[in-house]
């Protein structure tokens, strides 16, 4: 991917309408979204173009407490793919369950992400993941294991 900037569009808070607006004259051209609405897609292609936007990323629900979560997150990813963004950023929601059973089921939603040709990144928040300090203080035997495992399949 080349390297380019782009901007939340939930960042302007109750301005975000005119941040649809505001962001070309700034010479930012991408943009994160929330994932339309089933039935909301083609508006949302229609709005991005009409900004001369692109959409880089979609930000989509992804709850872990969910035993299906990785097929749940199917349109939510077929959108990303309909938009032209390759990268699904989520707020994984893990409470209630073992972080071994978060960090599986997140393993099958990253497969599940690949087989679309998207990558989905983790928002740091208390749970699965922290800011870098908190996140080497903190990690879990479990959580070394499937990092360990997952470098090693990367190369």
């Amino acid at each position: 991917m080349k390297r380019l900037i782009a901007a939340r569009l939930g960042s302007y808070g109750e301005y975000a309408d005119e941040g649809w607006s505001h962001l070309p004259t700034l010479g930012v051209y991408h943009v994160e979204i929330v994932v339309p609405e089933p039935g909301q897609l083609s508006e949302m292609k229609e709005r991005l173009a009409d900004h001369g936007l692109q959409a880089s990323s979609l930000h989509a629900p992804c709850d872990l407490r969910q035993a299906d979560v990785a097929a749940t997150m199917g349109p939510s990813l077929d959108a990303g793919v309909e938009l032209g963004a390759k990268i699904c950023y989520v707020s994984a929601a893990s409470e209630g369950i073992t972080d071994e059973t978060a960090y599986e089921r997140l393993q099958e939603v990253g497969e599940h992400a690949a087989a679309h040709g998207v990558i989905v990144t983790l928002e740091t928040h208390r749970g699965l993941a922290h800011n870098g300090d908190v996140a080497s203080a903190g990690r879990t035997p479990a959580f070394d294991r499937r990092l360990r495992t997952s470098l090693r399949a990367d190369g």
